[in-house]
């Protein structure tokens, strides 16, 4: 195959395209309130319709996925309430925590005042039916996947005024994406590594078809050896990895033990294992760590993830000056 150099849309892109949405005034109308009818009218991934007389100025995100959208869309200045979870919390200092992804305080928020309350689903029930209780503006999204970012991106858009960012957005990420696609689309089986996924060491468990990490392997030019299994993150056998052999094994950094920070501590520990070493990613030292909200929650972020798991997959296609580290 002939070799393409691709360079990676390095996480600065990123960045100042949030900063672009920040600047650009929200892309709010003037006339944001009508007196005969909803300005926003949207239905969430439960049934539920939320009509809006105008466009919120106080949102609480409860998922990261959530947070991480609103600011990309340049909406850190309503933000009010977010999730103590969300990975970046430099992004996010000063804004008051709402408690866990799963069970946010109800208290907490109603303080707050919201005018927009956003979930994600998965989200306790009993949460949920108690805000409903409480008149809280609930929207509830079901983000799994890169078709529902992008519609995600445009729903939220729409609840925001900012559309126009929305649609910006979704645009240079689907022209993000395919650059990389193109690159690695022509691959054929052999020269795609077996790649696996360790997010839990203790019992095994991976990734498996239908959630983001599995589509981010292929698009990025690997075959996940969990292709097979029945759910998205299925319990995964140490005799099982054996036989695949994987070539290359990513691990989520926040599985670690205590003392171990990089990868090269993972990977002599595997070494030292009397089974894990025997796996052709440990023998050859290609064990690495990624984020999992790089590549496992669908949000903008998984630019920056597809190409670090390029780097690692085919660095042969990547520039070298632009390799992503631990």
């Amino acid at each position: 195959m002939k070799r393409t150099r691709l360079t990676r849309l390095v996480p600065a892109a990123l960045a100042a395209l949030m900063l672009a949405g920040a600047s650009c005034g929200q892309g709010r109308p003037g006339d944001t309130t009508r007196e005969d009818d909803a300005l926003v009218e949207e239905t969430d991934a439960l049934g539920h319709t939320l009509r809006l007389a105008a466009y919120p100025e106080r949102v609480v995100s409860t998922a990261p996925s959530n947070t991480e959208i609103v600011l990309q869309l340049g909406g850190r200045d309503r933000l009010v309430g977010v999730t103590r979870f969300y990975g970046y919390p430099d992004l996010v200092k000063g804004i008051p925590r709402v408690g866990g992804y799963y069970d946010p305080s109800i208290e907490t928020i109603l303080a707050l005042k919201p005018d927009l309350v956003l979930v994600a689903r998965g989200i306790s029930q009993e949460i949920l039916t108690r805000m409903r209780a409480f008149d809280l503006p609930v929207f509830c999204l079901d983000t799994q996947n890169l078709d529902d970012l992008y519609r995600d991106i445009a729903t939220i858009g729409r609840l925001l005024g900012t559309q126009e960012e929305a649609a910006a957005l979704v645009e240079k990420l689907k022209a993000a994406i395919e650059r990389v696609a193109a690159v690695t689309r022509p691959l054929a089986g052999p020269q795609r590594p077996r790649v696996f996924w360790l997010g839990q060491e203790t019992p095994l468990q991976t990734a498996g078809p239908g959630n983001m990490i599995h589509t981010l392997f292929e698009l990025a030019g690997g075959a996940n050896v969990a292709a097979d299994a029945t759910q998205p993150w299925p319990p995964y056998s140490l005799e099982t990895l054996l036989v695949k052999d994987p070539q290359v094994i990513i691990a989520d950094p926040q599985m670690l033990p205590k003392g171990e920070t990089a990868s090269n501590d993972l990977l002599r520990r595997l070494r030292a294992d009397p089974i894990w070493s025997k796996i052709s990613a440990v023998k050859n030292g290609r064990v690495y760590l990624v984020r999992t909200d790089l590549i496992g929650q669908p949000t903008p972020r998984v630019v920056e993830g597809l190409n670090v798991l390029l780097q690692h997959f085919h660095p042969e296609l990547v520039d070298h000056d632009d390799a992503p580290g631990d």
